[in-house]
């Protein structure tokens, strides 16, 4: 945020998030359809740049925080390398996994947005277009059917345009078992992390929160 406001940045306000990012029922619907969910836990963050309230939105990545929300409402979200921006002043999950990732409503806001945020900043764009990675397994099988016709005619379209689809083998053959080790690696630290305040501030946390630590 230091950085946001030695550029000038004006801030419009904090946006809901889930309970430390974790999990919680929040007041955020989904801008294209208020009947829908906005996604995950950085949601006020996209819906926010979704409905035009702000052309900039920062939120945080522990698995699928930015990514998702992003994905939901129809905006560009990005997620930098892990510690590429500085997580000083923000509440810890997961050390391990935990990022500050950004909203915008196009990629060049936000191509903009990381070269002022980001040290080293590259471009998006290239001459030579890139290999993109279609996940073998278990991973295809989550998808609803009118899913997977739109995912499947995205890959049609993205080969038209030149890009090369790849399928590839992923390193865990079972989603299941990788996704509730990534989960259990996160509910460890978060233990960690909230034991002093969990000790003294256990009846403010939610059900969710609760249960994980």
């Amino acid at each position: 945020m230091s950085k946001l406001r030695s550029l000038g940045a004006l801030f419009a306000g904090k946006t809901v998030t889930e309970e430390f990012a974790y999990h919680s029922v929040t007041p955020t619907r989904n801008p294209h359809n208020l009947a829908h969910t906005p996604g995950g836990s950085s949601a006020g963050s996209a819906a926010s740049v979704a409905a035009g309230i702000c052309s900039l939105a920062v939120g945080t990545q522990t698995l699928r925080s930015v990514i998702a929300p992003a994905s939901f409402c129809g905006v560009v979200g990005f997620k930098p390398s892990y510690q590429r921006v500085s997580l000083d002043g923000v509440i810890r999950l997961s050390p391990s996994f935990d990022t500050i990732g950004f909203f915008t409503q196009d990629l060049d806001s936000m191509q903009l947005a990381s070269s002022h945020l980001l040290s080293d900043w590259r471009p998006f764009f290239s001459d030579q277009k890139p290999t993109l990675g279609v996940p073998n397994g278990i991973y295809m099988s989550f998808m609803s059917d009118e899913v997977r016709r739109v995912f499947e005619h995205q890959l049609q379209s993205l080969e038209k345009a030149g890009y090369t689809i790849r399928n590839v083998d992923m390193p865990w053959d079972d989603a299941f078992l990788a996704g509730d080790a990534m989960i259990r690696m996160v509910q460890g630290e978060m233990a960690q992390l909230h034991e002093a305040w969990f000790k003294q501030y256990e009846h403010l946390y939610g059900p969710s929160v609760k249960a994980a630590i």
